[in-house]
């Protein structure tokens, strides 16, 4: 079976947007939309 990197690359995207959250300096509602933007195109790949 063919290796599927928009999975790939939509789970290392959203690893890497959590690791950046933890360090950054905003509202917490800002940092809960980008959180949840980003594991939701994770979510989204069939």
């Amino acid at each position: 079976m063919p290796k599927n990197y928009l999975l790939v690359y939509s789970e290392q995207l959203a690893t890497d947007i959590e690791l950046l959250c933890q360090n950054m300096k905003a509202p917490s509602n800002t940092i809960f939309q980008i959180r949840k933007s980003s594991s939701s195109v994770y979510a989204n790949i069939p």
